[in-house]
């Protein structure tokens, strides 16, 4: 099957005059990937997720930290322009999920225009925190 056959799992997710149940974003990234892994669906020709660490910068001390375990834990930040850049080319695919992480991706300087610049482009955002800044 070429990456093109999936338009019928995309339809129940983007079909607005569909009488079939829709299904929410994370089913329907769930649905591709099932076909993808059994290789109902060859390949795709874009990603399904990307993995955008923001900062190596964290407030905790966790001992089975692989950043502390590979001394890779530093204040380096990705720039907003990188970010910018980055959400106008995902934009342009049908179905990417964004996923934020870090270290503590909520100790990054710009991380409300970062989430807003991918919101933008009405991309969907998960963020991998620690929970400790979220009231």
């Amino acid at each position: 099957m070429k990456a093109s056959s999936f338009k019928s799992i995309a339809n129940l997710y983007y079909n607005k005059k569909s009488t079939i149940n829709k299904v929410s974003f994370s089913q329907y990234i769930d649905e591709l990937k099932d076909k993808v892994y059994s290789l109902e669906i060859e390949r795709l020709d874009y990603p399904l997720e990307i993995f955008v660490e923001l900062t190596n910068k964290c407030n905790l001390d966790c001992i089975y930290c692989y950043k502390k375990a590979t001394k890779s834990r530093n204040n380096d930040t990705i720039s907003l322009e990188v970010i910018k850049k980055l959400a106008k080319s995902i934009g342009s695919f049908p179905s990417t999920l964004v996923v934020l992480e870090g270290g503590e991706p909520l100790l990054h300087p710009n991380f409300v225009e970062i989430f807003a610049e991918f919101k933008k482009y009405f991309i969907p955002v998960d963020i991998i925190t620690n929970g400790t800044y979220l009231k």
